[in-house]
């Protein structure tokens, strides 16, 4: 019975940890100056790796595709017209933003300095 009951509560508490886990989102904000006007950038990354960017407060409804994400960098591409290419290193907290049109011409070039925020922070400025 002890063993029972020892096994109902370890199944209970990992499958309780594994939901916390699985929910857990990552916000970003990236910011960089383009002739004297700050831009801010903001994103939300699931544990899916779902990429989200956040533009006035609404999800932006263009679809980012994660391409890699390790222990070193974060990179996802934002499919549309123009497409973008977004890569964070997070150890330096830079991101690289690239434009492409849909010739795969440079757009559009720039480095952001970025910085993670806790959910309460992120709901504030998004």
């Amino acid at each position: 019975m002890k063993k029972r009951s020892f096994l109902l509560i370890s199944m209970m508490f990992l499958s309780v940890s594994s939901i916390s886990m699985s929910e857990v989102t990552e916000y970003l904000q990236c910011s960089f100056k383009e002739n004297s006007i700050e831009k801010n950038f903001y994103w939300s990354i699931d544990s899916d790796n779902k990429i989200q960017r956040w533009v006035s407060g609404e999800p932006n409804s263009v679809i980012n595709s994660l391409v890699m994400n390790n222990e070193k960098n974060i990179a996802w591409n934002e499919i549309g017209n123009p497409m973008g290419i977004f890569v964070l290193d997070k150890k330096t907290m830079r991101q690289s933003g690239t434009l492409l049109s849909s010739e795969n011409k440079i757009l559009d070039r720039w480095v952001s300095e970025c910085s993670y925020l806790n959910e309460d922070q992120f709901l504030e400025i998004k």
